[in-house]
Parts: structure tokens; C-alpha cells; sequence
């Protein structure tokens, strides 16, 4: 039997300040299991005690479609700039950039002067038409500074 006000435990590893109160032991206050990391829930098991499980990137998710949300265990949230050129779509005719809340954008950029290079730099949607392409048989002769596999001095493409 414990005296009346004594500091006992009450067997519950989720309370703290146990004192006798009528002859049995009673924990006076909850104990805190808060690890103060946004990336786990924390609870309390009456046997074990404190209970902190990871709730996984989702939880991070900062709504910035520009950055690559984390959970770390030690820091909590991490929001890292997406590394690259992520929004990249490869065309010459669109300026790519990241936005917050739209994400990769394309804009329409109205290209760059016309070269005979095999590609529809000015964007117009055709590819060199301003070029002179004469066929040497399974040759093209696509511009003078192009390699010259053979010897003969035009640049050839096979």
C-alpha cells in the first residue's frame, strides 16, 4: 500500500507525476511525445511510450510545382529547387521556365533568324526553306562549314 500523495508509477508509460491517490497509484500528466518534426505523428503507447511515425514526403508537399518536397528525418520539411532544366521541352521556339502554381510553362518565342542547320530556327514551321540543297546523289549538301567527309570540299551529310 502507498501512502497517500506519494510519488509513484502508475505502470503507464504515458503519464508522468504519478502519486498515490486511494491506494492505487495514478499518473497526473500526459506525457509530451512531440518531437517537434513535421514529418512524424506522434502518439504514445500506455507500454512503450512515445510513438513517432513517419508520414512520408507527402506530408512536405509545399505546393511549389518548382521544388522537390522531402521529409527528413533529423530537419523535418525540405522544399530543393528542382535541379536541371526540368521544364525543358527541347523546342527552340519556346522560352521554358517554372512556375509556383502553373508549373513548367512554354512560352512561344517568335525563334531566332533562319540558318541552314536542320532546324526550324525562326519558327515558322518549316525547316531551312530558305536554304539551297542541290542532291549529289545520296548526298545532301547542307552548308560549307559541315564536315567534309570526302576530300572535296563541300560539307556532306549521308
Amino acid at each position: 500500500m502507498f501512502e497517500r500523495g506519494a510519488e509513484c508509477g502508475d505502470g503507464d508509460a504515458c503519464t508522468t507525476g504519478g502519486t498515490c491517490t486511494d491506494g492505487a497509484c495514478v499518473g497526473i500528466a500526459p506525457k509530451d511525445c512531440d518531437d517537434n518534426n513535421s514529418c512524424t505523428e506522434d502518439r504514445c503507447d500506455a507500454g512503450t511510450g512515445c510513438v513517432h511515425e513517419a508520414l512520408g514526403d507527402v506530408v512536405c508537399d509545399d505546393g511549389n510545382a518548382c521544388t522537390e518536397d522531402e521529409c527528413r528525418k533529423a530537419e523535418g520539411c525540405a522544399h530543393e529547387p528542382l535541379s536541371g532544366q526540368p521544364c525543358s521541352d527541347g523546342d527552340l521556339c519556346t522560352d521554358d521556365a517554372c512556375g509556383a502554381v502553373s508549373g513548367c510553362t512554354h512560352t512561344p518565342n517568335g525563334g531566332s533568324a533562319a540558318k541552314c542547320d536542320g532546324l526550324d530556327n525562326d519558327c515558322d514551321g518549316s525547316v531551312d526553306e530558305q536554304c539551297s540543297f542541290p542532291n549529289y546523289g545520296n548526298r545532301l549538301i547542307i552548308a560549307e562549314d559541315d564536315v567534309d567527309s570526302d576530300g572535296d570540299g563541300l560539307g556532306l551529310r549521308r
